[in-house]
Parts: structure tokens; C-alpha cells; sequence
């Protein structure tokens, strides 16, 4: 795995939970920076691009008026 979503949504299927993986998701970037060597910077980019990933997952009511 070298992306967050790839853990959580693939390999451990975490982010297909009720919350897509959020609360999952400092934990998994605290064991990412230890045993991956990311930055700061690194975890931060991580964070932000899985955030966006999985915002496309959830479904948005209906606003056509039907």
C-alpha cells in the first residue's frame, strides 16, 4: 500500500464503513508516517486527497424537484 486510500479503502476495507473511514483515518496515517517514513507534509497531502475520494461516495439528495 503507499496511499491512505488504498489502506482503508482497499486492503482493510475500513473506509467502506458507515463513516467511509474517518475515524479510522488518523490512526492509519499515524502508522503510515512511523513505518513509511512520511512527512508531515506527506500525511497532510494524504488526508486531504482521501477526504476529496470520498466525498465522490456520498450519495447527494435529489435537488431536480421530483
Amino acid at each position: 500500500a503507499t496511499t491512505i486510500s488504498d489502506v482503508l479503502l482497499r486492503r482493510s476495507m475500513a473506509g467502506l464503513s458507515r463513516d467511509l473511514g474517518r475515524a479510522a483515518l488518523p490512526r492509519a496515517i499515524g502508522v503510515a508516517r512511523k513505518h513509511l517514513g512520511w512527512s508531515q507534509q506527506r500525511a497532510d497531502e494524504e488526508e486531504r486527497r482521501y477526504l476529496r475520494e470520498i466525498e465522490r461516495m456520498v450519495m447527494q439528495p435529489k435537488t431536480d424537484g421530483s
